[in-house]
């Protein structure tokens, strides 16, 4: 559905999203990247006046791709997820999108560590077919910091200011790591099919954490430090050593020597 902008002089169209009618929203912060945009008021450069028009923002591939799943399964009318459906048509009931999330990552950001989570949106189309896509962070978004000039109103003899656009960007992570915050995220993983990972965000490195089964990675995804889970300090001396001989015979990690010999290291303590 369409609608004409308020604003003669633009005569803009603007499709109403089914995001800003449906009851629950899978990426609530996009919102906060286009206030960023919508606080940035242009300035008319002949008048210096203030106009109703703001910074342009150009959406982004993966909102576009959401808001476009959004349209397929969510009834506008009403706000509400179209049920799935049985063999003759009829809803059925407690039915309708989930979020099923496949990966939990635990991020360090300087000196705070946050949760994020990739996954799938599993929903259902009017007709009762299931439509399907794919989310990465839900729980992070991008501020754009503007860049602001103060200048001077020559007819009022004030100070006001001009949007030159955006100056910078940075991430924002909203949820802290603690192991309730985990525990909750684990209610949407279906027959434990789900990976942990450790990300320091300033480095890029990531590192899988991995035990005997996923209730013994669990445990040691909530209960170890940071830096013991990147530097795998919970995994036997003797399999790092392996891991380390294999990386090596793999050519994915440079073999080690020591400092007395030429040849290569036959006792090397570093984790692949």
């Amino acid at each position: 559905m369409k609608i004409k902008s308020n604003d003669a002089n633009l005569e803009q169209e603007e499709t109403v999203r089914a995001r800003d009618k449906v009851a629950h929203d899978w990426m609530p912060y996009w919102s906060k990247e286009e206030d960023c945009f919508k606080a940035a008021i242009l300035t008319d450069p002949d008048t210096k006046k203030k106009t109703d028009q703001t910074f342009p923002r150009t959406t982004p591939p993966n909102q576009r791709a959401y808001e476009s799943w959004l349209e397929k399964v969510v009834n506008v009318q009403t706000g509400e997820y179209y049920p799935e459906r049985d063999i003759q048509g009829s809803p059925i009931k407690n039915t309708g999108a989930k979020y099923v999330i496949k990966v939990i990552t635990r991020i360090r950001v300087g000196k705070n560590e946050f949760l994020c989570s990739k996954g799938r949106l599993e929903g259902f189309s009017a007709s009762g077919e299931p439509v399907g896509r794919f989310i990465s962070y839900p729980e992070r978004w991008t501020r754009t910091n503007m860049k602001f000039t103060r200048i001077i109103n020559e007819k009022t003899m004030s100070f006001d200011t001009l949007c030159e656009g955006p100056s910078g960007t940075e991430d924002v992570y909203e949820l802290p790591f603690s192991t309730e915050a985990v525990d909750k995220m684990m209610e949407s993983v279906e027959n434990d099919n789900v990976s942990f990972i450790v990300k320091d965000d300033k480095t890029g490195d990531a590192v899988k954490v991995e035990w005997s089964s996923i209730k013994e990675s669990l445990k040691l995804f909530k209960e170890k430090s940071f830096e013991s889970l990147m530097m795998g300090d919970y995994i036997p001396l003797p399999v790092r050593q392996e891991l380390r001989a294999k990386a090596e015979q793999q050519g994915l990690i440079p073999k080690t020597y020591p400092s007395t010999t030429t040849g290569p290291s036959t006792k090397t303590e570093y984790l692949a």
